[in-house]
């Protein structure tokens, strides 16, 4: 078979399409996990070796590039084209950027004024940039006083639930302490009602004593 006949690039090129059909298919019922994508895989991963060990004969090109396509300069003849030939490929180059520019109609001031121009963009987005920084540092800050606000209302909350609890706990002593006076006080009136009735029962004993003594001194007379 001649490596470099037409029908052999044509089968080349057929296997290079239905072969990487093949692989593209076996990588994608891999991907979505569909019925048989292990075999598909392995056959897409084969057709691609086989494929590479077909190119691996695959002749290399000798027709040799035309240029002239690329360069138009180069065509022509007489003493223009030896002209055109001697000049390097740099120099080509050179005169085409300055056509170009030529044509546009920009000049030195041009491109200073777009340098100026570019430089102050950069600096524009420097300061953004610095200014962005300011804005998070700006944030940070809102969100540590949001913070320290927060912290100092659930303090207020529990420094008015203890006081609550004061209040009341006072509010129990007190009622104690009321409790205790009036039973002070009803332990003394009590106290000043049975010393009257003790005063009262010591005269009645006293009368009735003399009242025993007279009836004693009148039996003994007799």
């Amino acid at each position: 078979m001649d490596l470099n006949s037409t029908g052999f690039k044509k089968f080349m090129a057929m296997a290079y399409g239905l072969g990487g059909a093949v692989v593209i298919l076996g990588a994608l019922f891999k991907l979505m996990h569909w019925p048989h994508s292990s075999e598909m895989l392995v056959i897409g991963l084969g057709t691609e070796a086989v494929i590479f060990v077909i190119s691996a004969f695959e002749p290399l090109p000798k027709e040799e590039l035309d240029w002239a396509l690329v360069y138009p300069e180069l065509t022509g003849s007489g003493s223009s084209s030896k002209k055109k030939k001697e000049e390097t490929p740099e120099g080509v180059l050179t005169k085409k950027i300055d056509e170009m520019l030529a044509a546009s109609n920009l000049d030195a001031n041009v491109i200073n004024k777009l340098t100026t121009s570019m430089n102050n963009l950069s600096d524009a987005a420097k300061q953004i940039g610095e200014s962005s920084g300011s804005v998070a540092d700006t944030s940070k800050y809102n969100k540590e006083i949001n913070a320290a606000a927060n912290h100092l209302e659930k303090i207020n909350a529990m420094y008015a639930t203890q006081e609550d609890s004061m209040n009341k706990v006072q509010s129990a002593q007190m009622e104690v302490l009321s409790n205790q006076t009036k039973l002070v006080n009803s332990v003394s009136e009590k106290s000043e009602e049975l010393t009257r009735q003790m005063e009262s029962l010591s005269k009645n004993i006293a009368s009735l004593n003399s009242v025993y003594g007279g009836m004693l001194s009148a039996m003994g007379n007799k």
